[in-house]
């Protein structure tokens, strides 16, 4: 679902959508607290528990609605055992920090009503940096200081199909790079003195498949299979793809030529390698690509551009950010990982 804080850079997304879940959550919780607060008092006036039953009332409901917003719209993930463990223990001890609040400000002469609402305020600065403590993991898998050279996941792409026992998908970004296939030749497909001026990486892949840009604002996928019927786990693989970027508003159709296309126009284009063990099935997704870069370091024959109707490499392939916008480049990755794990638990 398209979200209308998704534009926010993401060093302040989180934040900002934890105040509004926690606005919403404040005027859930006070609003039960408050409710049970009167009706209790009915009933229970000379107890010393009314209002602390009240609270944990409020707190408990609202704890409920909390960790399904926390989780659909703050970090946009579905709710897992693992992310739930978490976002309880976060819970558990912001209860006891609310508490605290609470009694502590009563103690300092503040009534009931308005303590409740100011304990909840400020225990929600408290929960804010614990939940960060548990999401930090996800939200900063690629950090501006993580890049690495398109050779570093080649290799581990390599390692991986050595040893693997069950599918095995991830994502990753380089800087600029072209990539072109074992059976092409470097000077035939790209613009070599160019690409050396522009401090573009050339790198050869062992997979087929042809010659490719690759910049900050694109997405490499892999998906490492201990399947070695090719074929097969590369048809699983596009369509899969394919399927995820349905899920994200985009009408993506697969082409008999491994690519994918949205609008008419190539928005990836993807690869395979099989080894003894398994097989290797990798693409580029382009999303906000520089393709000024693109049109000038890649240099396609004109019989290749002849079979696509096409008079330059800029006319046959677009941007996904065009069509739908998700957003930087790095929270689109983030997205259409969940959306590949949402398919694994649909």
């Amino acid at each position: 679902m398209r979200l209308p804080t998704s534009n926010i850079p993401p060093a302040t997304r989180s934040a900002v959508r934890f105040v509004i879940v926690g606005m919403t959550g404040v005027g859930i919780q006070y609003g039960i607290y408050y409710a049970f607060l009167m009706l209790l008092a009915l009933w229970m006036k000379d107890s010393p528990h009314y209002v602390s039953l009240a609270f944990s009332l409020g707190f408990i409901l609202e704890m409920i609605s909390n960790y399904l917003l926390q989780a659909y719209y703050v970090f946009e993930n579905k709710p897992n055992w693992k992310n739930a463990g978490g976002f309880l223990f976060s819970r558990a001890l912001n209860y006891f920090v609310q508490m605290g609040f609470l009694y502590g400000l009563m103690w300092f002469g503040m009534n009931e009503k308005v303590g409740g609402i100011s304990a909840i305020l400020l225990a929600g600065v408290v929960n804010y940096f614990v939940l960060k403590i548990f999401f930090r993991k996800k939200k900063e898998a690629l950090g501006a200081n993580d890049w690495k050279p398109l050779e570093y996941y080649l290799t581990q792409e390599q390692r991986l199909v050595e040893s693997v026992k069950e599918p095995i998908f991830f994502s990753w970004r380089v800087r600029p790079t072209v990539i072109y296939g074992r059976h092409q030749i470097a000077s035939q497909e790209l613009d070599e003195a160019y690409c050396a001026a522009k401090h573009i990486r050339v790198v050869q892949r062992p997979s087929g498949g042809g010659c490719v840009y690759a910049d900050e604002g694109n997405v490499m996928l892999s998906y490492i299979s201990p399947s070695t019927h090719s074929k097969e786990v590369f048809e699983y693989f596009i369509n899969r793809v394919a399927k995820c970027l349905q899920a994200m508003g985009y009408e993506a159709v697969t082409t008999e030529h491994n690519d994918i296309l949205v609008g008419g126009r190539k928005v990836s284009g993807s690869a395979s390698f099989a080894a003894p063990t398994g097989t290797i099935v990798h693409c580029t997704m382009m999303y906000d690509v520089n393709t000024d870069e693109l049109s000038r370091a890649l240099t396609p024959s004109q019989d290749k551009l002849d079979k696509h109707a096409v008079s330059s490499v800029r006319q046959r392939v677009t941007n996904l950010k065009q069509i739908v916008d998700w957003g930087d480049t790095e929270h689109f990755r983030m997205v259409l990982d969940n959306k590949w794990q949402d398919l694994d638990e649909a």
